[in-house]
């Protein structure tokens, strides 16, 4: 039985790099990526079977969460996905 692969999405390396490691202790097989345009690439390689995608809502640059999610349901329709947000 394969581990399920989470996507975790941040700006914040401090918090990326902690959500892998939480991620990892229970289990999973976690990938990073600290913007949303890293984010689409993962996404588009279909190499990886990604069964969740955890992303930041506010990231500085291009690609927000909320694309991020769009993009990820247009080219993975059956992934699961969470926005979360830092930010009141």
């Amino acid at each position: 039985m394969r581990m399920k692969m989470i996507l975790v999405v941040d700006d914040d390396a401090l918090l990326l790099e902690s959500f892998a490691a939480l991620l990892s202790l229970k289990y999973y097989d976690v990938l990073q990526a600290s913007s949303g345009e890293d984010a689409v690439e993962i996404l588009n390689d279909l190499h990886y079977i990604i069964d969740l995608v955890l992303t930041d809502r506010q990231m500085p640059g291009g690609i927000l969460g909320e694309s991020v999610i769009r993009h990820a349901k247009s080219v993975r329709p059956q992934i699961k996905t969470i926005l979360m947000s830092g930010g009141l």
